[in-house]
């Protein structure tokens, strides 16, 4: 074996051992002290890559569940609400059964008309001044809020929920108004038009005659009896309703001005008749106490032959119908635009048909024939919103019905707000256990072996003692080289 000093071989060997070990002591001695297995991306570049994306899911679902948690907090708010809003109902009910008792005098009522306005004053601060993080949560119609509890974006990580208001004016609604029939009407493609609230039947409307229901079917029900003969133009009468025209009908609606225009044009098949359509029908039901007062805005005209205008309520509670137009007259005595107005007979919920009618007294063509409508009103009696008069116990009966009304609203509000708030509580718990699942895989590609680092840090450190033994020893054999020299 050759003999050399320009090289250390053995010494280079030995330093880059010892270089290597250090390496090795210093990634276990990191890992050690981290916890981790990966500190850096050279420690695994794919696991790097699934633990980066395994925190961003984690860190989400974390805060899908504190979001989750707030929102049912915003929840738990405004169902409390709700309920305190429910039990001054409840009282106000209680107040008004008592009222209702003849025992009580003028002043007796009163005195507990007085305590009901403070309890509907109560209502309303209520409703207005219940707020989460500076937002009104009852103060208005329509007010949705979505919370976030998933991860990601998708649809399926939104839960919604509505809140409407509890207002007096909701819970009691004193005035029921369309507006103008101008407001946001649908111009439909096939040239018809619709409107919010309203649906429009372009067809014809049979009535029933001799106190017998007609055949046509409006909001579930018959149509009522027309109690009215018809009248007599040019020495022609008909009692008879809706001979079936000889033509092809037209019937149309159209927005002229602020009112909707409902008109018909047709051949009866037997003249000296009346034919009715089209015709208009409230979407909604709408509460109405009895002694309220209803009011609409009409105008008829007739075209070659005269008009025949028939309107109703219908009882949705019972099915009872309260006429409200039966009118007719000639070409020459078209009404002008007014305004009529009816006192409701019975409280309940109701809906509105308005129908427009052509009487065919020439005994040919029933030509153009039109009803106007604008401003469909209902005012309910008393100066407090949905408050009536404690003046008798029949005007306390009516207020009974409000407040049961007002009171359905609320639970159903309630039950909306405890059906997602249980939801809720499910979602918690189900992000919490992705969560931990996330967690644990997240661990088992990131965190340290104790046991195998510790045992690969008492390797490295014997190795790290014997290759610095072997690099002093490597060096020590030049100095043989000296020896021989000095021989």
């Amino acid at each position: 074996m050759a003999l050399a000093i320009a090289t250390n071989n053995a010494a280079l060997r030995a330093a880059a051992s010892a270089s290597s070990v250090n390496r090795d002591m210093e990634t276990s001695m990191a890992r050690l002290s981290s916890g981790k297995r990966i500190n850096s991306a050279s420690d695994d570049a794919a696991g790097v890559a699934i633990s980066s994306r395994l925190t961003a899911n984690i860190r989400g679902t974390d805060q899908a569940i504190r979001n989750s948690l707030d929102g049912q907090a915003l929840i738990d708010t405004a169902e409390g609400a709700h309920k305190e809003i429910e039990n001054i109902l409840q009282r106000m009910r209680e107040i008004a059964i008592q009222a209702a008792n003849d025992t009580n005098n003028h002043n007796d009522r009163m005195s507990l008309q007085a305590e009901v306005n403070a309890l509907m004053t109560e209502l309303e601060r209520i409703n207005s001044s219940t707020t989460w993080g500076g937002q009104s949560l009852m103060g208005k119609d329509g007010s949705e809020y979505s919370f976030q509890v998933g991860a990601n974006t998708s649809s399926l990580n939104q839960v919604e929920v509505a809140l409407e208001s509890m207002s007096t004016d909701k819970l009691f609604p004193r005035v029921y108004e369309n507006d103008d029939f101008s407001i946001a009407p649908i111009q439909n493609a096939d040239g018809t038009i619709s409107i919010p609230g309203w649906s429009i039947f372009e067809e014809q409307l049979f009535l029933g005659s001799n106190g017998n229901p007609g055949t046509s079917m409006v909001a579930g029900y018959s149509t009522p009896s027309d109690p009215t003969a018809f009248p007599s133009f040019g020495g022609n009468t008909s009692l008879g309703d809706g001979n079936i025209p000889s033509n092809t009908p037209w019937y149309g609606a159209s927005i002229e001005g602020d009112a909707i225009r409902l008109q018909s044009q047709m051949t009866t098949a037997a003249g000296g008749d009346v034919v009715r359509g089209p015709y208009i029908v409230s979407n909604d039901s709408t509460f109405i106490p009895s002694g309220a007062q209803l009011s609409f805005d009409w105008q008829a005209k007739g075209g070659a032959d005269a008009y025949d205008i028939f309107a109703y309520l219908i009882n949705e509670d019972n099915g009872n119908v309260q006429i409200l137009l039966n009118e007719s007259g000639s070409t020459a005595s078209d009404t002008a635009l007014t305004t009529a107005t009816f006192n409701i007979e019975e409280s309940g919920n109701y809906k509105f048909v308005f129908s427009s009618g052509t009487f065919d007294y020439t005994f040919g063509r029933a030509a153009g024939a039109s009803l106007f409508l604008d401003n469909v009103k209902i005012t309910h009696s008393g100066s407090d919103p949905g408050i009536a008069s404690f003046k008798d116990s029949n005007a306390t009966k009516s207020l009974i019905a409000e407040i049961d009304a007002a009171i359905i609203k609320v639970n159903n509000q309630r039950s909306h707000l405890g059906s997602v708030s249980n939801r809720l509580t499910h979602t918690v718990s189900n992000l919490t256990n992705i969560s931990a699942n996330l967690s644990a895989a997240q661990g088992s590609i990131e965190d340290a072996d104790f046991a195998k680092e510790t045992t690969d840090l008492a390797k490295n450190q014997i190795l790290q003692q014997a290759s610095t033994a072997m690099l002093a020893k490597a060096n020590t054999a030049k100095q043989n080289v000296i020896s021989l020299l000095q021989g």
